[in-house]
């Protein structure tokens, strides 16, 4: 899909996007929406929660009884 008709596809669906040709070509509203575009310090959170919770050794053991139920 080239940049240009990717735009039309975000702006349609309201999705973000992750190719920076794309958000080159997007408006500025559209860039500073902060429900499509979190800043980072929010999402440290968040990525810090993830990798908690796929190390935690309870989890780990609950996931490997469930494969093999």
């Amino acid at each position: 899909m080239t940049p240009e008709n990717a735009v039309k596809e975000h702006l349609a669906n309201g999705a973000p996007s992750t190719d920076a040709r794309v958000n080159k070509l997007l408006p500025k509203e559209f860039l500073s929406n902060p429900i499509l575009y979190p800043a980072a310090n929010l999402l440290s959170v968040l990525e810090f929660g993830a990798a908690a919770t796929l190390t935690d050794p309870g989890r780990a053991e609950l996931m490997a009884r469930f494969k093999s139920a």
